[in-house]
Protein backbone atom coordinates (compact mmCIF):
# COMPACT_ATOMS: atom_id res chain seq x y z
CA UNK A 1 0.00 0.00 0.00
CA UNK A 2 3.05 2.23 -0.34
CA UNK A 3 3.16 3.29 3.30
CA UNK A 4 5.94 5.70 4.19
CA UNK A 5 8.28 4.16 6.75
CA UNK A 6 11.49 5.39 8.33
CA UNK A 7 14.37 3.70 10.14
CA UNK A 8 16.19 4.87 13.25
CA UNK A 9 19.97 4.77 12.77
CA UNK A 10 20.74 5.36 16.47
CA UNK A 11 19.30 4.19 19.78
CA UNK A 12 16.53 5.97 21.67
CA UNK A 13 14.22 5.37 24.61
CA UNK A 14 10.47 5.96 24.59
CA UNK A 15 7.80 4.97 27.10
CA UNK A 16 10.47 3.32 29.24
CA UNK A 17 11.64 1.01 26.51
CA UNK A 18 14.96 1.07 24.64
CA UNK A 19 14.94 0.85 20.84
CA UNK A 20 18.07 0.06 18.86
CA UNK A 21 19.30 1.05 15.40
CA UNK A 22 17.11 -0.50 12.72
CA UNK A 23 13.83 0.26 14.50
CA UNK A 24 11.13 0.89 11.88
CA UNK A 25 8.97 3.97 12.45
CA UNK A 26 5.58 4.68 10.83
CA UNK A 27 4.45 8.27 11.39
CA UNK A 28 0.71 8.97 11.40
CA UNK A 29 0.97 12.30 9.62
CA UNK A 30 2.66 10.76 6.59
CA UNK A 31 0.37 7.75 6.15
CA UNK A 32 -3.31 6.89 5.44
CA UNK A 33 -5.84 6.45 8.24
CA UNK A 34 -5.86 2.68 7.71
CA UNK A 35 -2.32 2.51 9.13
CA UNK A 36 -3.44 1.37 12.61
CA UNK A 37 -5.58 -1.49 11.38
CA UNK A 38 -3.07 -2.66 8.79
CA UNK A 39 -0.17 -2.64 11.25
CA UNK A 40 -2.24 -4.53 13.83
CA UNK A 41 -3.10 -7.18 11.24
CA UNK A 42 0.49 -7.49 10.00
CA UNK A 43 1.85 -7.68 13.55
CA UNK A 44 -0.45 -10.60 14.35
CA UNK A 45 0.39 -12.38 11.10
CA UNK A 46 4.17 -11.93 11.35
CA UNK A 47 4.56 -12.07 15.12
CA UNK A 48 6.13 -8.62 15.30
CA UNK A 49 5.92 -6.35 18.35
CA UNK A 50 4.51 -2.89 17.68
CA UNK A 51 4.63 0.03 20.13
CA UNK A 52 2.72 3.31 19.92
CA UNK A 53 4.20 6.62 21.06
CA UNK A 54 2.36 9.91 21.25
CA UNK A 55 5.22 12.28 20.56
CA UNK A 56 8.38 12.59 18.52
CA UNK A 57 10.20 13.57 21.69
CA UNK A 58 12.01 10.73 23.44
CA UNK A 59 13.27 10.17 26.98
CA UNK A 60 16.86 9.69 25.78
CA UNK A 61 18.81 9.24 22.57
CA UNK A 62 17.68 10.67 19.25
CA UNK A 63 14.27 12.26 18.78
CA UNK A 64 11.96 10.79 16.14
CA UNK A 65 12.23 13.97 14.13
CA UNK A 66 16.00 14.06 13.97
CA UNK A 67 18.13 13.54 10.88
CA UNK A 68 19.12 10.18 12.38
CA UNK A 69 15.71 8.90 11.34
CA UNK A 70 15.89 8.17 7.61
CA UNK A 71 13.03 7.70 5.19
CA UNK A 72 13.10 4.23 3.64
CA UNK A 73 12.96 3.92 -0.12
CA UNK A 74 11.80 0.73 -1.80
CA UNK A 75 14.74 -0.30 -4.00
CA UNK A 76 14.35 -1.18 -7.65
CA UNK A 77 16.29 -4.40 -8.25
CA UNK A 78 17.51 -5.82 -11.55
CA UNK A 79 18.40 -9.52 -11.65
CA UNK A 80 20.53 -10.57 -14.62
CA UNK A 81 19.42 -13.56 -16.66
CA UNK A 82 20.37 -15.26 -19.93
CA UNK A 83 23.89 -16.19 -21.01
CA UNK A 84 26.31 -16.33 -19.23
CA UNK A 85 24.05 -16.49 -16.14
CA UNK A 86 23.27 -19.96 -14.79
CA UNK A 87 19.57 -20.70 -15.24
CA UNK A 88 19.46 -22.60 -11.95
CA UNK A 89 21.05 -19.75 -10.00
CA UNK A 90 18.76 -17.17 -11.58
CA UNK A 91 15.76 -19.33 -10.73
CA UNK A 92 16.88 -19.76 -7.14
CA UNK A 93 17.23 -16.00 -6.64
CA UNK A 94 13.99 -15.21 -8.43
CA UNK A 95 12.14 -17.72 -6.21
CA UNK A 96 13.67 -16.17 -3.09
CA UNK A 97 12.52 -12.66 -3.99
CA UNK A 98 9.20 -13.44 -5.65
CA UNK A 99 7.87 -16.39 -3.66
CA UNK A 100 9.49 -16.16 -0.24
CA UNK A 101 10.04 -12.41 0.23
CA UNK A 102 7.20 -11.18 -1.97
CA UNK A 103 9.56 -8.53 -3.35
CA UNK A 104 9.40 -7.81 -7.09
CA UNK A 105 12.61 -7.83 -9.13
CA UNK A 106 13.14 -7.00 -12.80
CA UNK A 107 14.81 -9.76 -14.85
CA UNK A 108 17.28 -8.26 -17.33
CA UNK A 109 19.24 -10.10 -20.00
CA UNK A 110 22.94 -9.75 -19.25
CA UNK A 111 23.64 -9.03 -22.92
CA UNK A 112 21.26 -6.04 -22.82
CA UNK A 113 22.75 -4.39 -19.74
CA UNK A 114 25.04 -2.20 -21.82
CA UNK A 115 22.07 -0.55 -23.59
CA UNK A 116 19.73 -0.43 -20.57
CA UNK A 117 18.87 2.70 -18.60
CA UNK A 118 20.59 1.79 -15.34
CA UNK A 119 19.35 4.92 -13.56
CA UNK A 120 16.02 3.07 -13.12
CA UNK A 121 17.65 0.67 -10.67
CA UNK A 122 19.12 0.95 -7.20
CA UNK A 123 20.51 -2.61 -7.13
CA UNK A 124 21.84 -4.95 -9.84
CA UNK A 125 22.53 -8.59 -9.01
CA UNK A 126 24.97 -10.75 -11.01
CA UNK A 127 24.16 -14.42 -10.23
CA UNK A 128 26.66 -17.23 -10.65
CA UNK A 129 27.31 -18.29 -14.22
CA UNK A 130 29.95 -18.58 -16.89
CA UNK A 131 32.41 -16.02 -18.20
CA UNK A 132 30.96 -12.54 -17.66
CA UNK A 133 33.98 -11.05 -19.44
CA UNK A 134 32.74 -12.57 -22.68
CA UNK A 135 29.84 -10.07 -22.83
CA UNK A 136 31.23 -7.07 -20.94
CA UNK A 137 33.64 -5.02 -23.00
CA UNK A 138 35.39 -1.91 -21.66
CA UNK A 139 32.47 0.34 -22.61
CA UNK A 140 29.95 -1.74 -20.63
CA UNK A 141 32.34 -2.05 -17.68
CA UNK A 142 32.81 1.74 -17.60
CA UNK A 143 29.05 2.17 -17.64
CA UNK A 144 28.71 -0.10 -14.60
CA UNK A 145 31.51 1.75 -12.82
CA UNK A 146 29.80 5.11 -13.36
CA UNK A 147 26.51 3.67 -12.10
CA UNK A 148 28.20 2.39 -8.92
CA UNK A 149 29.98 5.72 -8.41
CA UNK A 150 26.56 7.38 -8.65
CA UNK A 151 25.27 5.33 -5.72
CA UNK A 152 24.18 2.05 -7.32
CA UNK A 153 24.65 -1.20 -5.41
CA UNK A 154 26.23 -4.00 -7.45
CA UNK A 155 26.05 -7.52 -6.00
CA UNK A 156 27.94 -10.45 -7.48
CA UNK A 157 27.57 -14.09 -6.47
CA UNK A 158 30.30 -16.68 -7.08
CA UNK A 159 31.45 -16.10 -10.69
CA UNK A 160 29.46 -12.88 -10.66
CA UNK A 161 31.60 -11.75 -7.73
CA UNK A 162 34.81 -12.93 -9.40
CA UNK A 163 33.98 -10.77 -12.41
CA UNK A 164 33.96 -7.68 -10.17
CA UNK A 165 37.56 -8.20 -8.96
CA UNK A 166 40.56 -6.09 -9.92
CA UNK A 167 42.07 -8.65 -12.32
CA UNK A 168 38.86 -9.15 -14.32
CA UNK A 169 36.66 -6.07 -14.68
CA UNK A 170 38.44 -3.78 -12.23
CA UNK A 171 35.08 -2.54 -10.93
CA UNK A 172 36.36 -3.17 -7.39
CA UNK A 173 39.93 -3.26 -6.05
CA UNK A 174 39.27 -6.70 -4.54
CA UNK A 175 41.76 -9.45 -5.37
CA UNK A 176 41.10 -13.17 -5.24
CA UNK A 177 43.47 -14.84 -2.83
CA UNK A 178 44.15 -17.55 -5.41
CA UNK A 179 45.19 -14.89 -7.95
CA UNK A 180 47.39 -12.81 -5.69
CA UNK A 181 50.77 -12.36 -7.35
CA UNK A 182 53.91 -13.47 -5.56
CA UNK A 183 55.32 -9.93 -5.62
CA UNK A 184 52.19 -8.57 -3.90
CA UNK A 185 52.49 -10.91 -0.93
CA UNK A 186 54.05 -9.78 2.32
CA UNK A 187 57.10 -11.50 3.81
CA UNK A 188 54.85 -13.07 6.47
CA UNK A 189 52.47 -14.47 3.83
CA UNK A 190 55.34 -15.99 1.83
CA UNK A 191 56.91 -17.55 4.93
CA UNK A 192 53.52 -18.91 6.04
CA UNK A 193 52.86 -20.50 2.65
CA UNK A 194 56.31 -22.09 2.58
CA UNK A 195 55.85 -23.49 6.08
CA UNK A 196 52.44 -24.97 5.14
CA UNK A 197 53.85 -26.57 1.98
CA UNK A 198 56.80 -28.05 3.88
CA UNK A 199 54.49 -29.38 6.57
CA UNK A 200 52.12 -30.89 4.01
CA UNK A 201 54.94 -32.86 2.37
CA UNK A 202 55.40 -34.80 5.60
CA UNK A 203 51.74 -35.87 5.77
CA UNK A 204 50.27 -39.12 4.48
CA UNK A 205 47.47 -38.92 1.90
CA UNK A 206 44.90 -39.60 4.61
CA UNK A 207 46.34 -36.83 6.82
CA UNK A 208 46.30 -34.41 3.87
CA UNK A 209 42.64 -35.18 3.23
CA UNK A 210 41.81 -34.70 6.92
CA UNK A 211 43.68 -31.37 6.96
CA UNK A 212 41.79 -30.19 3.87
CA UNK A 213 38.51 -31.21 5.48
CA UNK A 214 39.27 -29.25 8.64
CA UNK A 215 40.02 -26.13 6.61
CA UNK A 216 36.54 -26.20 5.06
CA UNK A 217 33.86 -24.50 7.13
CA UNK A 218 30.38 -25.45 5.84
CA UNK A 219 27.83 -25.01 8.61
CA UNK A 220 30.39 -23.77 11.13
CA UNK A 221 29.05 -21.48 13.86
CA UNK A 222 31.19 -18.64 15.17
CA UNK A 223 30.85 -16.33 18.13
CA UNK A 224 31.34 -12.79 16.89
CA UNK A 225 30.97 -9.10 17.65
CA UNK A 226 28.57 -7.17 15.42
CA UNK A 227 28.57 -3.46 14.59
CA UNK A 228 24.87 -2.86 15.27
CA UNK A 229 25.14 0.73 13.95
CA UNK A 230 25.82 -0.59 10.43
CA UNK A 231 22.68 -1.27 8.32
CA UNK A 232 23.67 -4.95 7.93
CA UNK A 233 23.78 -5.25 11.73
CA UNK A 234 20.49 -3.46 12.48
CA UNK A 235 18.34 -5.33 14.94
CA UNK A 236 21.11 -7.60 16.24
CA UNK A 237 22.73 -7.53 19.64
CA UNK A 238 26.39 -6.58 19.95
CA UNK A 239 27.47 -10.18 20.58
CA UNK A 240 26.22 -13.15 18.56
Amino acid sequence: KEYKLSVATRTFEARGRAFGPGTIIAQLGSNPEALHEDIRSLAETLGVEVFAVHSGLTESGISLGSNRVRLLKKPEIALLTGSPVSGNDFGELWYLFDQELGFPVTPMRATELGEANLSRFDVIILPDGGNYQSIFDSVRVDKLKRWVQGGGVLIGLENGARFLTKSRSGITPATLKSEKKEDDKSKEEKEGEKARKDSRKRLTLFEQQETDRLEQIPGTIFKTLVDSTHPIGYGYSREL
